[in-house]
């Protein structure tokens, strides 16, 4: 889990060509969620954000 935590996949996810569902909690502590749903799903065109 720590090492998820410092990886950044954002340069990956415009590679992401596959219907892809971003899921987030509000108490994830890695991810933090304020804006993070929007941004991902701008960056990765097969996502569906819920």
């Amino acid at each position: 889990m720590e090492a998820f935590g410092t990886t950044d996949f954002r340069n990956d996810l415009p590679e992401v060509t596959v219907p892809a569902l971003i899921l987030y909690g509000h108490g994830d502590g890695t991810v933090p969620f304020a804006g993070a749903d929007v941004r991902t799903h701008a960056a990765c065109p097969a996502a569906a954000c819920t």
